[in-house]
């Protein structure tokens, strides 16, 4: 999401991310399920 600056990630956040991408592909629900601290907007 564009309003959402990286920087505002911590590192494990990103990484949890980049691993739910590549495991779900384009799934949000279960991106941001697999991130755990974010919701779908925030993905």
């Amino acid at each position: 999401n564009p309003k959402t600056k990286a920087k505002d990630w911590p590192d494990q956040e990103i990484l949890l991310l980049l691993e739910g991408l590549e495991m779900y592909k384009d799934d949000w629900n279960k991106v941001c399920e697999h991130v755990g601290t974010r919701t779908q907007d925030e993905c």
